[in-house]
């Protein structure tokens, strides 16, 4: 176990819970900073030595060392907890998006359901993201993990293909349920085809319309209504 460290005016501790094995040493004043960690490899010794010139020193406890360093704190009338600097947390994602999530083999669905949006956008400012947005080059996983975090609103176009897609099972659907239960996401699932949706996680989600009949077993004018109808809905839930 060893220390870096160097007591100065206006030092601050910052203890972390047992199961971390370091703490942290904080001068709020000089903005500096020291690593107490225990077992620390070859490399972060060189680190501190070459970084700042202190060698490490061995302690025998980590917890006894910093009860010193809290009882010599305590002895100058310094409170080590109060004011301790903190890293500043990163900004909240502002979740402005419409996220569709499809399988390839359900493109002609797509198809539909965009012109619909389409129409809407023109008087209405929906941000839509699908699969077909990725810019050649990009990374596809890190732009749709990236879509799922600005998410607000995610329609699922349910199908047995999407049912049975690996990427859709493994990855999208557990991230937008996790975005759901956690983030406020809302989910907007469409029954596009017959499929076993009872025995799939989106079955505890209130469909966007009803489900007593797929799309696919609708008459093409039937189709276009519900379509519409579930866009002004959608319409609704983003403009909220």
């Amino acid at each position: 176990m060893f220390v870096n460290f160097n007591p100065i005016e206006g030092l601050k501790l910052t203890r972390y819970p047992p199961t971390t094995r370091y703490a942290e040493v904080v001068a709020p004043r000089a903005f500096w900073w020291w690593a107490i960690q225990q077992d620390p490899d070859p490399l972060d010794k060189i680190f501190w030595e070459k970084k700042y010139g202190v060698q490490a020193f061995k302690v025998d406890s980590l917890k006894n060392y910093i009860s010193e360093v809290e009882n010599l704190l305590l002895e100058q009338d310094i409170n080590p907890y109060a004011d301790v600097l903190s890293v500043p947390s990163s900004p909240k994602v502002v979740r402005d998006k419409v996220f569709i999530s499809y399988s390839d083999e359900d493109k002609d669905w797509l198809e539909k359901l965009q012109r619909h949006l389409n129409a809407l956008s023109t008087e209405v400012n929906i941000d839509i993201f699908n699969d077909t947005d990725i810019k050649p080059g990009a990374k596809r996983r890190e732009e749709i993990e990236n879509a799922i975090a600005r998410a607000k609103l995610a329609i699922l176009l349910v199908s047995s293909n999407f049912l049975s897609s690996e990427v859709i099972k493994n990855h999208e659907l557990p991230d937008l349920l996790e975005a759901a239960e956690k983030e406020g996401l809302t989910i907007f699932w469409i029954y596009v085809s017959s499929c076993s949706f009872k025995y799939s996680p989106i079955r505890d989600y209130q469909a966007a319309h009803d489900i007593s009949k797929p799309l696919d077993r609708l008459t093409q004018g039937e189709q276009e209504e519900m379509l519409m109808k579930i866009c002004e809905k959608l319409v609704d839930v983003v403009n909220t």
